[in-house]
């Protein structure tokens, strides 16, 4: 289970997870998600996986992803593969959700409701 990606100029061979590589480039993303509470911008969800997840970020770089895959006309266009791997997105493309959540930030009732419920009495 290996990418080859070009890193310095070099084309380079770089191992990764084989889940990682069972899932491929959408799989890579919603591994990232998942892992974070099934819900975030896709801003976060980017810039995590250009400085955290490794393996999933050689899989995309490997498939010509990395720089690409967040811009709103590319997700429009892969949103049926999205679709297919139970990953939504909001209607502006700047949020992503599991099947399950709702993907943009959390609602002005449930944020004042937990405020309500923080609060000493």
């Amino acid at each position: 289970n290996a990418v080859v990606i070009q890193q310095d100029g070099k084309t380079v061979l770089r191992r990764i997870s084989s889940k990682v590589a069972r899932g491929g480039p959408i799989g890579a993303i919603k591994s990232v998600l998942k892992l974070h509470g099934g819900r975030m911008p896709v801003r976060l969800c980017t810039v995590l996986l250009d400085r955290v997840y490794t393996d999933q970020k050689h899989m995309l770089q490997m498939c010509g992803m990395l720089q690409s895959w967040h811009q709103a006309w590319n997700l429009k266009r892969l949103q049926p593969e999205f679709k297919r791997a139970k990953v939504l997105f909001d209607k502006r493309f700047t949020w992503m959700a599991l099947k399950g959540k709702t993907p943009g930030p959390e609602s002005e009732s449930s944020d004042s409701d937990g405020e309500a419920r923080s609060r000493p009495r």
